[in-house]
């Protein structure tokens, strides 16, 4: 079983998430959400959690080459749109 923690937005509840041992930790990067981090932050978020967690980066429509610049920081990406690439 796996366990994924979503909506996180600061490194610090990724760190204490991350410490209670879940697997997946996502983050969403879709501007219209309340819960919206950026790639800068998607980056704090990474740094901030241990190496048995995965980052889960949540998209929704995005451009495929912003897709590319996420995975240089995300773990997985979750297409949460009509991605067709």
């Amino acid at each position: 079983m796996l366990i994924k923690v979503c909506g996180i937005t600061l490194p610090q509840q990724a760190e204490e998430i991350s410490s209670l041992g879940v697997d997946l930790i996502g983050a969403i990067l879709y501007p219209k959400s309340p819960r919206y981090v950026d790639l800068k932050t998607l980056k704090s978020i990474k740094e901030s959690i241990n190496k048995n967690s995965k980052l889960v980066a949540v998209v929704v429509n995005e451009k495929e080459d912003t897709v590319r610049d996420i995975l240089k920081v995300a773990d997985l990406i979750q297409f949460h749109g009509d991605e067709d690439y």
